[in-house]
């Protein structure tokens, strides 16, 4: 369970940006730890929910604008639970 709040912590950083966000910029706003965010990242590139491009020395990503996906969907109706009035 802890895992899978960090890694909606780390959707939640980036869907919330207004733009390209490092991970640097998402360790700012979660407080988690780089090496967890690269790794919830890596995985959510691969499902297609983040873009990623390369910004030498680093990536930056971004909620993708992509068409949906099941993943994405399914990530978006958990960070709209959390961010529910009622959830507090």
């Amino acid at each position: 369970m802890k895992e899978t709040r960090k890694l909606l912590a780390t959707c939640m950083a980036v869907k919330s940006a207004k733009g390209w966000i490092s991970v640097a910029q998402i360790a700012e706003v979660n407080g988690l730890p780089t090496g967890s965010i690269n790794r919830h990242l890596k995985y959510l590139k691969k499902d297609k929910v983040v873009d990623a491009i390369e910004v030498l020395p680093f990536y930056i990503y971004r909620w993708s604008k992509d068409a949906e996906n099941e993943v994405k969907k399914r990530l978006e109706y958990l960070i709209a639970i959390l961010l529910s009035p009622s959830a507090e």
